[in-house]
């Protein structure tokens, strides 16, 4: 029994054997575990250190000189240092000194002197010791105050002299810049800031008006009335970006000013800034162009206001033929001590670029010139549309001599969060009566924009409709010789694409590509590509002839540069006319260029194209340059799902034109619920394009651009 007691004895005293051995290892692993812990906790606590120190060498600091038993008053901002130079209080045989605070919470003492490279953290109360060297106080601002605090520098000499003190009087007040806008709801968004990954106020929108206001245009002398100058006064303001500094904490002492500026040069007559009187609520003009200024006067800096100043872009067109484009800009909020600049709080800011919409997009006004040749018909087309669209309003303008309304005037947009300005380009003046019914029969915040040789510009430009996810505000495309300025590379929401247009007569790039409109249901994209087709012609041609009815006319009745135009299906499709097909297939290789550069950067597919006939020939008055041979169909007027196109004059087959039926036929298997409408386009022996008649101001889209991600199209 005892030799089983020593072995079941035994087994007890075995397992606490392993016991202590495991406990042991577990202690060393946890004390290995707690050193390692330590030792993490002291390099975080050290780089925390580190960071603090470097925080605390790279904030603003500004010398202050109190003065021995007399208080005074100064300022400061979270973020920032005021330093006390000990030496400039002259106080007789100082060898020690502490720091006392009233709000030790919004303040943080260090003392640096001649012993130290860095300066060390003071505790309220404590007593430091120096010698004669420099030493330096620094009173950092934490966060704000409702009201001043009371900071006291106690000086203690040696035993037998009394202790001085140094009373401050510290306001820490808080500054904020920033812009506000107003939803569609009529709420205020504070902070019409983009979100990037820096953070912060790195990005702000300005509305940038990019003309002139159409009301003023209307109004022959300035207003008198101060009625009618201030309701003016309230609309302008309507249409201005607002920024506002937000200043909370007790009253500045004097000698304290605030502006505004913009550090760009370039940009300081264009950036306007204005303030609203207090007493006549009018506008006051306290920066950009005709100032003379570098900065705003002082805007005053007074406890606990919310100051409003209105601002906005302006860009001179007048002298230049450039189409307006947006570059950023950068507004610094200047605090100044005495002139010496304290404090400045940068906002960058991106000016509303002038966006054009497609012609895919739904119309909401649609000028149309009545001294155009044969305009009635187009008059009682359009009529009907307007007719079914209650939406859509349709003006007609009493031109005297102007007639081509696509080449002078071209409608599109700008905005920014809560503010949208319809903008008309235009190259005829200001003067021109045709303005003032533009003018009439539009929006009341209008802004016309004179482009200088605007007509060879608005008609070598035309819009995509958007194509997602890459440029949900579509492309311009334009022609390849069109000078653009700097800022054109800015032209982030509609990138530019560049196409050959100069090898025709009258360069126009509707002559060549033109969008319809069609439903996400009948395609993806929701548009088709027109463009015109030599091959398309020439096979309906070939199929007449195989038809026999080679003895069809083309232009039956229709005569071109004094000579008569008709001719036999069979006459042009014989050897004799071989040059002119031969011309057609030369300029038609400039058509299919431009095909290839649509399908490589919009990422088109065949699918996406409707190829409609057409006909090229040489320019009598420049052999090197192309003319339209026959009316071009790509020349059409979209308005929703309806289409306005010029006679063809094809050959016609029991009353009907074969050549309009393949043209329909084409357009209506693409667009089932497409209407077409045909009209006269060619007279006195020239052909007209019928969308020279008519210019056409259309919804914006949908996307706002200041969401676009600026890498979408790399």
């Amino acid at each position: 029994m005892g030799a089983g007691g020593s072995v079941n004895g035994g087994k007890p005293g075995g397992s606490s054997i392993f016991r202590s051995a495991s406990q042991l290892s577990l202690r060393r692993s946890r004390s290995s575990f707690s050193s390692r812990r330590l030792k993490g906790s002291i390099l975080d606590l050290s780089n925390k250190a580190n960071s603090s120190r470097d925080q605390d060498d790279a904030r603003i600091t500004r010398t202050i000189f109190p003065v021995l038993d007399r208080p005074i008053t100064e300022i400061a901002l979270p973020g920032t240092s005021l330093e006390i130079d000990v030496a400039s209080l002259r106080a007789d045989f100082v060898t020690s000194l502490s720091m006392e605070t009233s709000h030790p919470f919004h303040v943080k003492f260090r003392f640096k002197d001649d012993r130290k490279k860095r300066a060390s953290v003071l505790s309220p109360g404590k007593v430091v010791q120096f010698d004669q060297g420099d030493p330096r106080v620094y009173i950092d601002a934490i966060r704000e105050a409702p009201r001043h605090i009371k900071i006291t520098l106690v000086l203690k000499p040696n035993e037998s002299a009394h202790s001085q003190c140094a009373i401050i009087r510290l306001g820490i007040i808080s500054l904020s810049f920033n812009v506000d806008s107003q939803d569609d709801s009529g709420a205020v968004e504070h902070g019409n800031k983009g979100q990037d990954k820096g953070g912060g106020n790195s990005r702000a929108i300005v509305i940038n008006h990019h003309g002139v206001p159409g009301r003023h245009l209307r109004r022959r002398f300035p207003a008198k009335n101060s009625a009618t100058r201030r309701k003016d006064s309230e609309s302008e303001r309507e249409i201005m970006t607002r920024l506002v500094i937000r200043s909370r904490g007790p009253r500045p002492p004097r000698g304290w000013t605030l502006h505004l500026s913009c550090p760009n040069k370039d940009m300081q007559n264009s950036l306007c800034f204005y303030r609203k009187n207090q007493i006549s609520d009018e506008n006051e003009q306290i920066f950009g162009a005709n100032t003379d200024l570098s900065e705003t006067p002082d805007l005053g800096l007074v406890h606990c206001q919310r100051l409003v100043v209105w601002a906005k872009c302006e860009h001179a067109y007048e002298n230049s033929g450039n189409i307006p484009f947006s570059c950023p800009l950068k507004i610094d909020m200047v605090l100044k001590y005495r002139g010496t600049v304290f404090f400045t709080e940068s906002l960058k800011c991106l000016p509303s670029p002038f966006i054009i919409p497609s012609t895919t997009q739904p119309a909401v006004n649609v000028y149309l010139s009545l001294k155009g040749v044969e305009n009635h018909k187009i008059l009682q087309a359009l009529g009907r549309i307007t007719q079914k669209n209650t939406d859509l309003k349709f003006s007609i303008l009493q031109t005297e001599g102007l007639v081509d309304l696509k080449s002078n005037l071209m409608f599109g947009y700008t905005e920014s969060p809560g503010i949208t300005l319809p903008i008309m380009l235009s190259s005829v003046k200001f003067t021109d009566p045709v303005l003032n019914d533009v003018i009439y029969n539009s929006d009341r915040n209008l802004q016309i924009c004179h482009i200088h040789n605007g007509r060879d510009i608005l008609r070598s430009i035309l819009p995509t409709p958007p194509i997602y996810p890459q440029f949900p505000l579509g492309c311009l495309l334009v022609a390849d010789n069109l000078e653009m300025n700097n800022s054109s590379d800015c032209q982030i929401p509609q990138p530019l694409i560049r196409i050959c247009l100069d090898w025709m007569l009258s360069p126009d790039v509707r002559s060549i590509v033109n969008f319809i409109p069609v439903t996400q249901e009948q395609h993806l994209k929701g548009f088709k590509v027109v463009m015109p087709s030599t091959m398309k012609m020439f096979r309906l041609l070939k199929k007449l002839q195989r038809l026999g009815l080679g003895d069809a006319y083309l232009f039956e009745g229709k005569c071109k540069y004094g000579n008569q135009a008709e001719v036999k299906i069979k006459e042009i499709l014989d050897s004799n006319h071989t040059y002119l097909w031969e011309e057609s297939y030369l300029f038609q290789e400039f058509v299919d260029h431009c095909r290839q550069i649509l399908s490589a950067r919009l990422g088109l597919s065949e699918e996406d194209f409707i190829d409609l006939p057409m006909m090229w020939s040489r320019s009598t008055e420049d052999p090197h340059k192309a003319v339209p041979y026959m009316p071009n169909a790509t020349n059409m007027i979209v308005v929703g799902q309806h289409a306005v196109l010029p006679r063809l004059y094809g050959p016609v087959v029991n009353g009907v034109d074969t050549v309009e039926e393949r043209v329909q036929e084409e357009l209506e298997s693409r667009i089932p619920k497409g209407q077409f409408h045909f009209v006269e386009s060619w007279t006195d022996g020239v052909i007209y394009s019928i969308d020279s008649f008519v210019t056409i101001q259309r919804q914006q889209f949908s996307s706002r651009w200041w969401e676009i991600d600026e890498n979408v199209h790399l």
